[in-house]
């Protein structure tokens, strides 16, 4: 029969081996402590337990980015350098195309362009009556006589229904910014609308301002006109996404890949335009928009 010592000490030994299986993090501590029994425990960092954390999920094999690798077997770090190579290609390619449009001569531009003849279409509009009482919802409108009246102001906006006159009186504005702009010395462009499929009218309207643009420019800018027409497209081009020009097409179908942007791109392109013609003052009518 066991001495009442040794009971003691098996008793001893099978509570601190259940303790050590309930708290295994704290055995832990306390063996690392060493001899220092006494010492007390180190306060727990939440910090640390995070990148504790970290390195096991990165070294688990639920990581899809274990040994820089994707599940499917294609390298991260692969794709990764070959996307930072494809970069510097667009960057080039973007400076090449740059290059190539300071070439570009007005001739070989306009030959692209979707210009409609604005004085014909012009012509075939009938005259407008001030007196027409049908009218007087213009010519009796105050933002219509001060605009009419005032040197000054610039912009009119008028906005009605088809049917109501918008056509020919947009024609009659035309002579009256022709009256202002022949006393300040500014050219007046004007389109219509009307003169243009529907679905298309964005394409003609610029095309042919640029066109009216150049044709009023002093002479010898019509190359730097048309080069600053296109830097801003092709700038615009490279910022959405990577366009798929190629060096082998030849130069016309890379001017069709250019001009072919959105709205407010080409919008843009006409003002860049218009700066380096160096026109400070001018007049735009513009009907049906």
């Amino acid at each position: 029969m066991p001495s009442p010592g040794r009971r003691d000490k098996k008793r001893k030994q099978r509570i601190r081996q259940r303790n050590q299986q309930q708290n295994p993090q704290g055995n832990e501590q306390r063996h690392l402590q060493g001899n220092g029994a006494s010492s007390p425990a180190p306060k727990r960092d939440d910090n640390t337990s995070k990148s504790g954390n970290r390195a096991t999920y990165n070294n688990s094999k639920h990581n899809e980015f274990t040994n820089s690798e994707i599940h499917g077997g294609a390298s991260f770090t692969h794709n990764y350098n070959t996307l930072q190579q494809a970069l510097p290609m667009d960057a080039r390619m973007h400076g090449d195309l740059q290059k190539l449009v300071q070439t570009i001569d007005w001739h070989t531009l306009s030959s692209q362009l979707s210009v409609i003849d604005q004085d014909k279409h012009r012509s075939t509009i009938s005259d407008f009556n001030l007196d027409e009482p049908e009218n007087f919802w213009i010519t009796k409108n105050l933002d219509f006589m001060q605009w009419e009246s005032d040197n000054d102001l610039r912009t009119l906006l008028l906005s009605a229904p088809p049917g109501h006159g918008t056509t020919e009186v947009c024609s009659h504005f035309i002579d009256i910014a022709e009256g202002k702009d022949s006393q300040a010395g500014g050219p007046v462009f004007y389109f219509f609308c009307s003169s243009t499929p529907k679905a298309q009218c964005s394409t003609y309207l610029t095309h042919t301002l640029l066109y009216l643009v150049v044709h009023c420019s002093n002479t010898g800018k019509s190359n730097s006109i048309a080069a600053a027409f296109l830097s801003t497209l092709v700038h615009r081009h490279f910022q959405r996404h990577s366009p798929n020009f190629r060096e082998s097409d030849p130069q016309e179908t890379t001017i069709k890949m250019v001009l072919d942007a959105p709205d407010n791109e080409l919008i843009e392109a006409l003002a860049e335009a218009l700066k380096k013609a160096g026109i400070r003052k001018s007049s735009i009518v513009v009907e049906g928009l």
